[in-house]
């Protein structure tokens, strides 16, 4: 029994064995094949030569950098349309895109109820006057008579109580003088303590009499000045209610805004935002007129780019209204704040739902006599600079070399052939697609290979139709 189970071992080590010798032979096969096919492809191509699309011929020519953008054509003047009347609106005379002239009618507001209000005001303002006005005459009367009573020559109760208050004193007088004699004969017992105090009393009779005459003065007097000033106040009163003009001024208001209730145009243009609708109320921007004729094109720039753009840079601009005519103009204006804040934050691992922000450039035609409409979509390519006579080449087809310095590989003809060689270069303006290129040995016609990683250096190629 142990002896089938070594030789069963023995029998699954081989098969397994097999099977590897047999993985790995294929596996050679295939590589080989794979050399051998690409051996053959690369006799192919060399024999047919390099289509024009893997390489570029140098000419010094005039480089344009630019960006394109996109955008549409915006009126640089435009005015909102108000109401100074927060009532219904009524009729609407215009719709969206309308051209109209100052002082055309664009809306008339429901005046109806505002109409009885003014009817309801004026009558209003009729009887207040009337009763006011009457009011201030009774008023101006009592204050006269009050200024006259305030006269104590004029005043016939301040007269009666001076005259009560003189014979008070007299009699206060007199009868002190007399109390003051019998005094006398009483400290020398010439009258009894009986008579005496008949004549003490008699005599602070006539005292108390005499100081209650003098409050008695005071108080009328003081009754009189206290009546006065009430007489003024209430004078005062109706007067400033007479004089009140309040009501008057909400008249006047009421019937500015019964003047106000058609909305007109401010000046002449196109109807670019209408607000305003029937039973609304007419408050708020209802309408927004656009001038035709000061008409800018609006771009978006990416933030990469919005930093080359600046104020007075050329534009060739392009519209489906124009076909392909380039309309020149120029940057007027750069956005300083972008379009579209991006609020999602930047995940340098994963920038799918990263949102680049664009900035609005505003660009003027130069010719005035082109008109474009409000809303048209256009292209632009604003010009960043421009340099005559350089050399440029596909952005793909600079490398770096040993030194890590900036080259190209050029083919370079020897008799039938072209010999792969490098060239060192210097780097300039760069765009998307292609870079200025430098250098003490670039010259024209030269040949510069689109794909330098595909080629090494001194092989051979063939460059097709040479």
């Amino acid at each position: 029994m142990v002896k089938n189970l070594i030789s069963n071992k023995l029998k699954n080590k081989k098969n397994f064995s097999s099977k590897l010798n047999k993985k790995i032979l294929s596996l050679l096969g295939f590589i080989v094949v794979l050399i051998f096919g690409t051996f053959i492809v690369n006799i192919v191509l060399n024999n047919q030569g390099l289509s024009d699309d893997k390489y570029t011929v140098l000419k010094l020519k005039k480089n344009i950098n630019k960006i394109n953008a996109k955008g549409e054509a915006k009126s640089e003047d435009s005015i909102n349309v108000y109401s100074n009347v927060n009532i219904p609106i009524k009729e609407v005379r215009i719709k969206l895109g309308d051209k109209v002239k100052a002082n055309d009618i664009l809306a008339i507001l429901d005046t109806s109820k505002l109409e009885d209000q003014i009817k309801e005001l004026e009558a209003s303002i009729v009887t207040s006057n009337t009763a006011n006005q009457a009011a201030l005459e009774n008023a101006n009367s009592v204050y006269n008579n009050a200024l006259v009573l305030s006269n104590d020559d004029k005043n016939q109760d301040i007269k009666n109580a001076e005259i009560a208050l003189n014979e008070a004193k007299r009699d206060f007088e007199n009868k002190k003088s007399i109390y003051d004699k019998y005094k006398q004969l009483h400290e020398s017992d010439s009258i009894s303590d009986q008579e005496l105090k008949t004549y003490e009393i008699s005599y602070e009779n006539a005292e108390d009499f005499y100081e209650k005459s003098k409050v008695t003065l005071d108080n009328i007097k003081s009754k009189v000045q206290q009546d006065m000033v009430t007489a003024r106040t209430t004078y005062e009163t109706a007067k400033a209610k007479a004089e009140d003009n309040s009501q008057n001024i909400i008249l006047e208001n009421l019937k500015k805004d019964l003047n106000n209730a058609e909305i007109k145009a401010p000046v002449d243009g196109i109807i670019s935002a209408k607000n305003a609708s029937v039973g609304n109320q007419g408050s708020g921007i209802l309408f927004e007129i656009m001038n035709p004729n000061n008409i800018t094109v609006n771009v978006d720039v990416k933030e990469v780019d919005i930093e080359k753009i600046k104020v007075g840079q050329k534009a060739e601009i392009k519209s489906d209204s124009t076909g392909g005519k380039i309309i020149e103009g120029g940057v007027v204006r750069v956005g300083e704040i972008a379009k579209t804040e991006d609020n999602n934050k930047l995940d340098l691992s994963n920038d799918s739902n990263d949102k680049e922000a664009k900035y609005e450039v505003k660009l003027k035609i130069n010719d005035p006599t082109i008109k474009l409409k409000i809303g048209m979509k256009a292209q632009a390519d604003i010009i960043i600079d421009e340099k005559e006579e350089v050399y440029t080449a596909p952005v793909e087809s600079l490398i770096k070399d040993k030194d890590d310095k900036d080259c190209i590989y050029v083919a370079e003809e020897q008799g039938k052939d072209y010999i792969v060689k490098e060239i060192s270069i210097t780097k300039g303006t760069e765009t998307d697609v292609d870079s200025e290129i430098f250098g003490q040995d670039l010259k024209d016609n030269m040949i510069v290979l689109n794909s330098p990683s595909d080629y090494e250096l001194g092989s051979k190629v063939r460059i097709k139709d040479k």
